[in-house]
Formats: C-alpha cells, sequence, structure tokens
C-alpha cells in the first residue's frame, strides 16, 4: 500500500489476530483486561477495536477524534489525549466527550499544550538522554529551516 498508516480494512484482523497469539503464547487468561493506546491513525484503530472488540477494556486516543455517531454505550472507557491549537480535531474531541458522558461512559481528557525547546529539552523528560544529545538534537533542526 501507499501509506503507511494503520487502515482498518487492512489491519483490524491481523491487530486482533496478533492478540490472541500473544494471549495464547503466554497462556493469558481472556480475563485479563486489555488497554490500547494509539496516535494518529493508531488512535482510529484504537476506536476501531475498542468498537468492534469488546476484550479492550479502554482505549487511549492520541492527536484524533472519533466520529461520534459512531459511539454507543458500549463503548470503553476512553482517554482522548489532543493538542488544542489542532482546533478542527479538538472541536471533534468536544463532540465525542459529550457524546460519551451523556452515555454515561468514564473518559477523560487531556490536553498537550506547547511547551518550548531548551537545550536539556529532552534530558530533563528522558533520563536516558544525555545533556550532550540533548543538546545536539535541539542544534539539529537550526540549519535545516524547520524551526
Amino acid at each position: 500500500r501507499g501509506s503507511k498508516c494503520w487502515h482498518p480494512d487492512d489491519d483490524l484482523g491481523r491487530i486482533q489476530k496478533a492478540i490472541k497469539h500473544v494471549r495464547s503464547r503466554l497462556a493469558l487468561s481472556s480475563k485479563i483486561p486489555v488497554m490500547a493506546l494509539g496516535a494518529s491513525s493508531g488512535g482510529r484503530m484504537v476506536f476501531e477495536l475498542g468498537v468492534h472488540d469488546p476484550s479492550f477494556t479502554s482505549v487511549a486516543i492520541q492527536i484524533m477524534a472519533v466520529p461520534p455517531q459512531a459511539i454507543t454505550q458500549s463503548f470503553p472507557p476512553s482517554i482522548f489525549w489532543h493538542m488544542p491549537r489542532d482546533r478542527r480535531t479538538a472541536g471533534v474531541v468536544a463532540l465525542d466527550l459529550e457524546q460519551l458522558r451523556d452515555l454515561n461512559r468514564p473518559v477523560l481528557e487531556l490536553k498537550c499544550d506547547p511547551q518550548p525547546l531548551s537545550p536539556k529539552f529532552f534530558s530533563e523528560r528522558t533520563r536516558e538522554i544525555s545533556e550532550e544529545t540533548s543538546e545536539a538534537i535541539f542544534v539539529a533542526p537550526e540549519g535545516q529551516g524547520v524551526l
């Protein structure tokens, strides 16, 4: 396929098959809760899993909204993590939250606001990244016209 993004028609069955394989291989009970997290097109996949697979006990959807009309009483407890500056997605997430709350479904909204970059940005957030590496990451885009 031309895109590297997840697509429900191509990937939903494969993901369910992979989860079944892992459960079997590790001899995990089907009663163990399953939570899915996905960002962007992965968020769409998480939504599809939440709608079509009752084994998912919760979903976390990043940087993606779902069609509010697709949300039903059986939708699993959810977290929507999005960037408010993306007004289109934020607007649909607001509708999703309203729909889920109207159905008395557990839902949480997390907002990812812009963060100022600094030479220590990465090392302050990830202990495996040294200050030297963090600074190198910070300055790398300067000559590329990215920032």
